[in-house]
């Protein structure tokens, strides 16, 4: 991982569900905050498909995960509904299902829902 004025750069390795990078969500989501939420990650993806998921605090499962295509260019608004957000670990760029390359940058991440718990 690469950080710079640009955002943070991954290059995901061509070997099936490999991690690339994660990124702690202490500095995006208030720890305090309970209930479903939506993060939305500016992405951009080049080179073939790259997954992006949320993490548990143990990083031992996923909360939720995507692919991402590189099929388009440019930044991307991709968005992650997290059914509780206290239970989310970390964003993680990760290979998807195809082992291939992928150049990624994430330009931003933030909480953008916050449901009211009930």
């Amino acid at each position: 991982m690469k950080f710079d004025a640009d955002g943070v750069h991954m290059v995901t390795v061509p070997t099936q569900w490999a991690y690339a990078g994660k990124l702690s969500l202490n500095g995006i989501v208030d720890r305090n905050l309970t209930g479903p939420a939506v993060i939305e990650v500016q992405i951009q993806v080049e080179g073939g498909v790259a997954g992006l998921g949320v993490d548990n605090p143990q990083g031992t499962d996923f909360i939720i995960q995507q692919p991402v295509s590189g099929s388009t260019p440019g930044v991307h608004k991709t968005y992650l509904h997290v059914p509780d957000i206290s239970q989310a670990g970390g964003i993680v760029v990760r290979t998807w299902e195809k082992p291939e390359k992928a150049n990624v940058r994430i330009v931003s991440a933030a909480l953008v829902v916050l449901a009211p718990s009930k």
